[in-house]
């Protein structure tokens, strides 16, 4: 029996009435986005935090070039599994090249039934090429997945790893439960369809010119619609940007905002110094301001490194005869610097006063006739 105009007509106003509750709205700066709960960052989180409830161990691989935004992702992701959930995990960032190191890292990590954990690490492109051995390569992988024995049974951990390009990383450690791309180069497209198969192709490429007009032109397209097309089109940042993510099956956008916290935010990384030698360091610093350079020097190792080697032996029972006094008295220091800075011997108010003496004078001693040979006349 066929279904009535009528009956259809109704069918399609329900299933149109149904969609209305497939949006979410984000709360960003006093404003409401609206956003697909399939395109929401939460419905994300929460699959992740599902499926480590089932397994052990889950690993996200979160790949993209440089800039696309793979570390703010990732600190949003525990930002929402762990800051915003009732019992907070234990954060660990690392980079790459700890990766080698990864025995000692486990070894570390505090050894308690029913812990959780998520652990980064931070751009790990190529670094399993560079242990230089195939059978390390198998044991690092595998330490990995086994990772919950050594840190105790009914522990739960996530790890993310992230890298610039795919074929950046060896084969059994691409096969990540949940894949997040955060760019789409050619290159990457044609990789990814590798893995994805060829009916991913239509969706790569549409990722593809997402990204173009995402870092291109500063805004991008979703291609979902509400009645009114408010969540179609969005600007770079505000608070979105666009990712792709593929969880176990499938392929679908993802608007990721940025979320993070001091708890979850990955730790600054200290600037690295240009390394020169004691001898050159020591020669600039004199160079520029001579003897004066040691001194400082010296009190500068003294206070700052327990070192009294340069500062002379009288300076030393000068500073303990300071100490000692400040320990019996209550100075205002204000009033002691004021009073030091100006009786200090040889300052440059001193320095000035003592030129302009010998100007003086000189210019006095200029005014004095002087006496000369009887065939010559006096002058002043």
């Amino acid at each position: 029996m066929g279904i009535s105009i009528h009956d259809l007509a109704t069918k399609r106003k329900a299933l149109l009435s149904k969609s209305k509750y497939d949006f979410s709205r984000y709360r960003w700066q006093d404003k409401e986005i609206i956003t697909p709960h399939k395109n929401n960052v939460k419905y994300l989180a929460d699959s992740i935090l599902q499926m480590n409830e089932r397994v052990s161990y889950v690993s996200v691989l979160m790949s993209g070039q440089s800039g696309s935004g793979k570390s703010s992702a990732i600190t949003t992701l525990i930002h929402r599994m762990s800051c915003m959930q009732k019992e907070k995990r234990i954060v660990k960032w690392f980079s790459g090249k700890d990766l080698h190191n990864l025995d000692e890292i486990i070894d570390n990590l505090k050894k308690n039934n029913a812990q959780k954990y998520c652990l980064v690490f931070d751009d790990i492109s190529y670094q399993m090429e560079l242990t230089g051995s195939a059978v390390k390569k198998k044991q690092i992988a595998s330490k990995l997945t086994t990772i919950r024995h050594d840190i105790g049974e009914g522990s739960k951990v996530i790890v993310f790893f992230s890298i610039h390009f795919l074929t950046a990383l060896i084969p059994i450690m691409r096969d990540s439960s949940f894949r997040i791309l955060t760019s789409m180069s050619d290159q990457d497209r044609s990789n990814w369809e590798n893995v994805f198969g060829k009916t991913s192709r239509y969706t790569l490429s549409k990722f593809q010119k997402q990204y173009g007009s995402q870092m291109q032109r500063g805004y991008f397209y979703l291609n979902n619609h509400t009645d009114e097309k408010k969540n179609n089109y969005f600007h770079v940042d505000q608070p979105y940007r666009i990712t792709l993510v593929s969880e176990i099956s499938g392929l679908r956008n993802v608007l990721i905002p940025k979320e993070e916290c001091n708890y979850c935010r990955e730790p600054k990384s200290k600037k690295i110094k240009e390394k020169i030698s004691a001898q050159e360091f020591f020669n600039d610093i004199t160079k520029a301001y001579g003897k004066r350079a040691k001194n400082a020097l010296g009190f500068f190792m003294y206070f700052r490194k327990g070192n009294n080697k340069i500062l002379p032996a009288q300076n030393i029972r000068a500073l303990n005869h300071i100490t000692k006094k400040l320990e019996q008295y209550d100075i205002d220091f204000d009033e002691l610097s004021e009073i030091a800075s100006n009786n200090v011997v040889g300052n440059r108010k001193n320095i000035h006063m003592k030129k302009d003496k010998e100007y003086h004078k000189k210019q006095e001693l200029l005014k004095i006739p002087k006496i000369m040979p009887e065939s010559m006349t006096i002058f002043d």
